[in-house]
């Protein structure tokens, strides 16, 4: 093994000048060029997702005949989805009963729960626009037919304003019925934009 003491004076140099080369590399890579290739990634990806929405606007106009035209339908697009999202939660709650009693269903219980933020990720709340959107949980328990079921969460589909997701359904036949009524609980979650 080599002494301190045997090494040149000539050597300590060029030992030295690696080390800060290779310093200085490490300090380059961690701190400039890793930074800027995530960033580079980043905006391909953003680049990507613009491009798409470029197409899809240019489909658009083509299938329209025109910009003008192209752009009307994107607007009537856009309206219709962010009607999906309503901003009042009373419309929606009052609608998933009058829809109950539409399709002659009896509502044992209704219990909606509090707003709680989309979150997008782990933390980061989900917005649309300026708005935040929301979901609530609402526990219904019914009586009905299941034909009156399928018929009442077809109608939550597509007359509701708003977009619902089925979370858990439990049918349970009632024997003591002889119209052949199930008692069914249903959970479900309505998003909302406020």
């Amino acid at each position: 093994m080599i002494s301190l003491n045997q090494i040149t004076q000539s050597q300590k140099k060029i030992i030295i000048i690696t080390v800060i080369v290779l310093l200085a590399f490490i300090i380059f890579w961690s701190l400039i060029y890793s930074p800027s290739r995530k960033k580079v990634a980043a905006l391909k990806l953003e680049l990507a997702n613009i491009e798409k929405e470029v197409s899809d606007i240019e489909k658009i106009a083509l299938e329209a005949g025109s910009l003008e035209k192209g752009i009307t339908l994107l607007k009537e697009r856009f309206s219709a989805l962010e009607g999906k999202f309503p901003v009042k939660e009373e419309e929606a709650l009052s609608k998933i009963s009058d829809l109950a009693r539409q399709s002659n269903i009896s509502i044992i219980s209704f219990k909606p729960g509090a707003k709680q933020a989309v979150l997008q990720g782990k933390k980061e709340a989900l917005a649309i626009g300026q708005r935040i959107c929301q979901s609530i949980l609402v526990a219904i328990e019914i009586n009905c037919t299941y034909t009156e079921l399928v018929q009442y969460i077809e109608r939550l589909r597509s007359e509701l304003l708003a977009l619902v997701t089925v979370e858990r359904i439990e049918i349970i036949k009632d024997s003591s019925a002889k119209d052949r009524k199930l008692k069914v609980s249903l959970d479900f979650k309505i998003y909302l934009l406020s």
